[in-house]
């Protein structure tokens, strides 16, 4: 295969896989079991794999709206549907977003768990240590609670973990990043634990963490710009 059908032919398999991921989200979003929707999306699978080998363009595979296309595909299988809770789009902003609630909600553990537990547990502890033992534990549990809530909200609808690897590593990144300034902002105030300043501090690495991930996926995505896709390619 020539140098330019690798990428284009790997770009066009992310477009169906793309397309077949949001009809997968609409099953689900329709109540259908998750074997049903694991049988149907194999099937389909198969269909466009078939489809591609005969030629057929991939603008053409992927123009019927999901959702519609998954109505039908039930409707014709005989799957009996249920109302379900709308399920949130997999996208970029979304991720983004559930990061940021995932990164709040370490904060908040952070304040009332980590915080009071590692002050009582080591008292004779250096103001240096502490703090670097401290902040380092919050570091932790608030990147944990971030890659947490975005597997859950998404759940059963990232068709791989580049996405959740992302969703990691980019807020891991944006939240080292923030440390200088945290760091100095929290020896500009003597190290407070007024809430007001603790709060102050999350934020700053929560923006600094959201940038992160935002610019991770950016990079994750599939396309002939995806620079994670041109380093796998270059590596092999």
């Amino acid at each position: 295969m020539s140098s330019d059908g690798a990428p284009a032919s790997a770009f066009n398999a992310a477009q169906v896989e793309a397309w077949i991921s949001r009809v997968e989200e609409s099953w689900q979003g329709l109540g259908v079991p998750a074997r049903q929707r694991r049988l149907l999306a194999a099937d389909l699978q198969r269909d466009m794999d078939e489809a591609l080998t005969n030629g057929a363009a991939v603008a053409e595979l992927v123009q019927p709206d999901p959702a519609n296309f998954a109505v039908e595909v039930a409707e014709a299988q005989g799957v009996v549907v249920t109302t379900a809770w709308p399920l949130p789009e997999v996208t970029a902003a979304n991720i983004v977003v559930t990061s940021v609630a995932g990164g709040l909600l370490g904060a908040f553990l952070t304040w009332w768990v980590v915080l009071p537990v590692g002050v009582r547990a080591m008292p004779e502890v250096s103001v240096a240590v502490l703090v670097v033992l401290l902040y380092g534990t919050a570091f932790v549990v608030t990147v944990a609670c971030v890659v947490g809530a975005v597997a859950w909200r998404f759940r059963g609808r990232l068709r791989s973990k580049v996405s959740l690897a992302a969703v990691g590593a980019g807020f891991v990144v944006g939240g080292l990043a923030s440390v200088p300034l945290v760091m100095g902002f929290a020896r500009m105030v003597n190290y407070s634990d007024w809430l007001p300043i603790m709060l102050a501090e999350a934020s700053i690495a929560a923006g600094f963490g959201a940038a992160g991930v935002a610019v991770a996926l950016r990079l994750a995505r599939p396309g002939p710009r995806s620079w994670f896709r041109q380093r796998s390619q270059a590596a092999s």
